[in-house]
């Protein structure tokens, strides 16, 4: 049963300007209810998804008609936030007095697909994770931060604004401009090849005891920060679910620098972000249910009576 605190506030959900009325929910993750999650995150295929893929390996490549509506969305998708972009940038000019500037232009380079998709861990809670790597021109310094913030809350929040399944598995849009910053598997969209091919699962996974484990401690820095700030909303800053958020994204990256990607420390995470995306009254994962609740929070303490 999931133990609600009635907070009477309003919350920006995002940059799409939707208010809604929302209360403080805490559920009630357990080991119990992680173990299946914790189950699914070891599941090992002997091939690639064949949906996706044709042939197996370094050998696969995409299969076109999937290459090519990913394509198709990266650009629509960044043709937006390029005249959402050069729209913010007139503005700006025009209340400074200033000549228009010349238009803004994203180009991107390359997109890589990285992920449990195109690797052999994939499962009924795989997405595809999609790194768009992109080149800011006709920009002063001032306006490509500008873009720059565009493109990282647009990329947050697309999840937000779009509901688009590849097969049954959802989307994720990241914007990035180097190249280095790359997963341990990668297939590059745009030349068609891969940039770190797959590797066929050797390694023992850590028991489920393990998995299960990290994922409580990833949920109990969430749920403390959550009790602590309930305790006393008025003294308590809010930004106490922000500093959890780092705190467990720098414990789950230690873990794979350490162990890799099937870590104990990674798995966990894992399990906990499906566990609280298929949850009723949170829906998604622990990063932006730490944003939510600080949202949430910051406007009952701004809020006069």
């Amino acid at each position: 049963m999931n133990q609600v605190f009635k907070l009477p506030l309003i919350c920006f959900i995002s940059f799409t300007a939707l208010l809604a009325r929302a209360d403080l929910v805490i559920p009630d993750i357990n080991e119990e209810m992680l173990k299946p999650y914790a189950e699914s995150t070891v599941l090992i295929q002997p091939n690639l998804n064949e949906n996706i893929w044709l042939g197996d390996g370094a050998s696969a490549v995409l299969k076109e008609p999937v290459r090519q509506r990913f394509l198709k969305i990266i650009k629509d998708y960044t043709d937006v936030i390029a005249n959402v972009s050069n729209d913010a940038i007139k503005d700006a000019m025009a209340d400074k007095g200033l000549l228009e500037q010349p238009k803004i232009e994203i180009r991107i380079t390359d997109a890589f697909l990285t992920g449990s998709a195109c690797s052999y861990n994939y499962g009924k809670y795989s997405d595809f994770d999609v790194n768009v790597f992109v080149v800011i021109e006709n920009a002063s310094p001032e306006n490509i931060e500008i873009v720059k913030s565009y493109l990282t809350s647009y990329g947050k929040n697309w999840r937000t604004l779009h509901d688009i399944k590849i097969f049954g598995w959802p989307i994720e849009i990241v914007y990035l401009y180097d190249t280095k910053s790359i997963s341990e598997v990668a297939y590059s969209l745009v030349s068609n090849k891969w940039i770190k091919p797959p590797k066929k699962v050797t390694e023992p996974m850590p028991p489920i005891e393990k998995i299960v484990e990290s994922s409580m401690g990833y949920w109990t820095t969430g749920k403390n920060a959550a009790i602590t700030y309930l305790q006393d909303p008025t003294k308590c800053d809010y930004a106490i679910f922000l500093k959890a958020a780092d705190q467990v994204k720098a414990t789950r990256g230690k873990a794979i620098k350490e162990g890799g990607i099937f870590s104990a420390g990674n798995l966990g995470y894992k399990a906990l972000r499906r566990a609280l995306e298929e949850d009723s009254e949170i829906g998604c994962d622990f990063g932006k249910l730490m944003t939510r609740w600080s949202n949430l929070c910051y406007d009952e303490q701004m809020s006069m009576q």
